[in-house]
């Protein structure tokens, strides 16, 4: 059976270290960089092959498995992944290019999951199992660093009273509590080369969560426009979860769970599956980087190993799934079932959802 599982080997995983003569990475324990080891963040993993350098991103760390590895998204390389259609990004005077998006016919596109973790592949990374399927497996002996997300007073001390203050209000936070993610977060460029602004907002009970779910899609500031294709499956032009500060930024959150527990932290797979319609009855944790819903049908809840559509999922919604059933055995739903699907949506207008 596959399990997914909470936390971080004791002597696994940190924020950056040295290799020993056996090649092993000899990292701090995570434990010593955030408050506890459960605690969920956005993590960068720089990674090294004799083929290359990478980045991977690490998101919902609390699902990892407890051993000498974790699993995430490559976005970075040092190599250019497409030819002339890489996008390429420079900082601190190496050349790093995007896996997630190419140029196509002139424009950016986006690439999808299979083709990101065929690159992967190609660096020796092999692509996970069960929950973590449309991820990369990493194992200890490649990472050189695994980098928590940094407090973004830290980062652009001179936006501590200006936007930052701003962000941090608009979430009913202090803004020392405000986080950088996304490329701040992976380089630490000058603010002005920042195309939009990714922060890491942590919820720390229903009462904050709520706030930020009554904020109105019609406010001003909620401007900024979904795809094409995305904003008609959803209903709605623009994104629930991205707005334009006054100053023109355009600020894009992550929100993740802070005193606020998980619904799912651990899990044990049932070995059946649930196929057919679903409906949406809470949306409330379909904001996080991993989403959650409550729903009636063929399953009473449902968790989205994705961060695409996060938030842009409403009660009422509906869904075809055809996913493998998890009895919770830690977090906020435990000693209940609920329906995994770890691939994106599999046509937007159908939104049919399947787990591997």
């Amino acid at each position: 059976m596959e399990s997914c599982h909470v936390g971080w080997p004791r002597s696994g995983l940190g924020a950056g270290g040295v290799k020993g003569s056996d090649g092993v990475a000899r990292l701090a324990r995570i434990e010593d960089d955030l408050p506890h080891a459960d605690r969920d963040d956005l993590l960068w993993a720089d990674c090294s092959v004799p083929a290359g350098e990478l980045k991977f991103f690490v998101v919902s760390p609390y699902l990892n498995p407890r051993s000498n590895a974790c699993f995430g998204r490559l976005v970075y390389v040092t190599r250019p992944p497409f030819g002339g259609e890489s996008i390429r990004k420079l900082s601190c005077g190496r050349t790093w290019y995007k896996v997630i998006h190419r140029v196509r016919g002139g424009a950016r596109r986006s690439v999808g999951y299979d083709d990101i973790l065929g690159i992967a592949a190609q660096y020796g990374f092999l692509p996970g199992q069960g929950v973590h399927r449309q991820l990369s497996c990493l194992p200890t002996s490649a990472i050189h660093g695994l980098h928590p997300s940094p407090r973004a007073v830290d980062v652009y001390p001179q936006y501590r009273d200006c936007i930052l203050r701003d962000v941090a209000a608009f979430y009913a936070l202090d803004v020392d509590a405000i986080r950088l993610t996304g490329s701040a977060a992976a380089f630490s460029p000058p603010y002005s080369d920042l195309s939009d602004i990714d922060v890491v907002v942590p919820i720390r009970d229903f009462q904050q969560l709520g706030m930020i779910l009554r904020t109105p899609r019609t406010a001003p500031a909620f401007t900024v426009p979904l795809a094409s294709a995305t904003g008609r499956a959803f209903g709605h032009p623009y994104s629930s979860l991205r707005w334009h500060h006054p100053s023109g930024a355009v600020v894009c959150p992550f929100f993740v769970f802070a005193a606020l527990p998980p619904p799912v932290a651990e899990a044990r797979d049932t070995g059946t599956r649930v196929r057919g319609r679903v409906t949406i009855t809470d949306a409330r944790y379909g904001i996080f980087n991993t989403q959650y819903y409550e729903c009636s049908g063929v399953a009473d809840r449902l968790m989205i190993c994705s961060t695409f559509g996060r938030g842009e999922t409403d009660a009422g919604t509906r869904f075809n799934i055809d996913c493998p059933l998890y009895q919770v055995t830690r977090g906020a739903w435990v000693g209940m079932t609920v329906a995994i699907a770890n691939s994106p949506y599999l046509g937007l207008t159908e939104r049919h959802l399947v787990g591997v």
